[in-house]
């Protein structure tokens, strides 16, 4: 009587509380597909599928295995369309995902959001950067680990006060992401002695469009201009300065879209692209200075991303996991998926898990740890608390030079050359040289 008695709590525990079993949790990539027309984005989103495909197993083996579970991959591609996202993320979770990865742009990850969130899916993007995903009564199962727009327009205004500026020149591209950045860098400068010479906010779509708002941009009293604005239209707004006789006086900063600029510098100026030699090489040497904000994605000196680069170079052989391609971002939200999974399977079981019937919340489900981007800690909103760099372009390379703590204290990289700009802007590169701002 006694062991039936037994029997029946065991049973009736197990049922309350379900021990893990071996399971294998599908992860869904909603992502530009590898057929991507744009020949700079379609070299990024294959080098980030197959940094993802690289490290699966290595956290399978160091997360998975001791739990006795595995993890998989399902890629959709979101053809860069909101309709597209939306489609394959509900596929996705109609497929047994049991979290996501997606999408590039904030104004696919918002739609994408609403869609998982119906189904308990949680979503982590290392690419979308807007505030408004920052919204959790809206986007209660988003969370990211790259820093939002706050952050960005914040790293800016802050900029502005350590070298002295007191007048700049915004440009800022009319859709999600580029409104976010203006409006944070609109309000962070109203209790500053810092001023907007000349504001654009447009599409910078059409070749006339930049022509006109260019000619009308040499006319500001600022040489500063901050570009909120994607890597085509920052390399379509400068490249449109030097052919109207922009000099070197000009100060160019480009919000992070802009980290693979380089790549698209070097093919636009190519033998078959730009078949005189001499307007290329001028073209180029234009770049030279300019800035771009970026979310610290190597974290340069940290033992963490120290490992995984090696770990990398031993493996695979090349050094392309030091390029700007968020790809690291997106490694990121790989590993905080897994190891919120894993949390999840411990506290209610994995058949809740797999049935996505937690219910858990996004403070029940984020995990703080040190990833290859650096330590990753989280704000109550799901936001990714980070540091900032600014990478310089030298020698048609962009490179770390200067780094922005949470504090946004500015300084040098140690070892990094942090003569920003052309040598003959001395009183500049002095500045970039100065004490951290506070």
């Amino acid at each position: 009587m006694l062991r039936a008695a037994v029997g029946v709590l065991l049973l009736l525990g197990n049922t309350l509380y379900p021990r893990a079993q071996a399971a294998n949790f599908k992860i869904a990539v909603v992502l530009p597909g590898e057929t991507t027309a744009d020949p700079t984005r379609r070299t990024v989103v294959q080098f980030v599928r197959f940094v993802l495909n690289w490290t699966l197993p290595i956290l399978n083996q160091r997360l998975a295995a001791p739990a006795g579970h595995t993890f998989t991959l399902d890629y959709h591609d979101s053809l860069l369309t909101s309709r597209a996202t939306v489609r394959e993320s509900l596929i996705a979770a109609q497929s047994g995902a049991v979290a996501a990865i997606g999408e590039w742009f904030s104004s696919n990850t918002i739609p994408m959001s609403y869609a998982m969130s119906h189904y308990g899916i949680f979503l982590c993007s290392g690419s979308a950067t807007s505030e408004d995903l920052s919204d959790k009564t809206l986007h209660s199962k988003f969370f990211r680990t790259i820093t939002s727009d706050s952050y960005q327009g914040n790293v800016f205004s802050h900029a502005l006060l350590h070298f002295g500026w007191e007048q700049f020149n915004l440009l800022v591209v009319n859709n999600v992401y580029g409104i976010s950045v203006a409006k944070v860098i609109q309000a962070d400068i109203q209790t500053r002695n810092v001023t907007i010479a000349a504001q654009y906010t447009q599409a910078f779509a059409d070749p006339a469009e930049v022509r006109t708002t260019v000619a009308d941009l040499a006319k500001s009293p600022s040489r500063i201009v901050f570009m909120a604005v994607h890597m085509e239209q920052a390399y379509a707004i400068m490249a449109e300065a030097f052919a109207q006789g922009f000099d070197s006086s000009w100060v160019w900063i480009a919000s992070e879209p802009s980290s693979n600029i380089a790549a698209m510098l070097a093919e636009q100026t190519s033998p078959a692209a730009m078949p005189d030699r001499t307007y290329a090489a001028s073209l180029r040497k234009f770049f030279e200075g300019m800035l771009v904000v970026w979310p610290e994605e190597l974290a340069v000196g940290d033992a963490t991303f120290n490992d995984w680069v090696q770990l990398y170079r031993a493996t695979v052989g090349d050094s392309k996991i030091l390029n700007f391609n968020y790809h690291l971002f997106s490694q990121t939200c790989l590993e905080a998926h897994m190891r919120a999974i894993l949390k999840l399977d411990q506290t209610y079981g994995t058949n809740a898990v797999l049935r996505r019937t937690t219910n858990a919340n996004l403070e029940e489900y984020l995990v703080s740890f040190n990833s290859s981007t650096g330590p990753v800690v989280y704000t109550d909103r799901g936001d990714r608390k980070g540091f900032f760099q600014f990478l310089n372009m030298q020698g048609s390379k962009l490179v770390p030079a200067m780094s922005i703590d949470s504090q946004f204290r500015i300084s040098p990289l140690p070892g990094r050359d942090a003569a920003f700009f052309r040598e003959h802007d001395r009183d500049l590169a002095m500045a970039a040289r100065g004490s951290s701002s506070t």
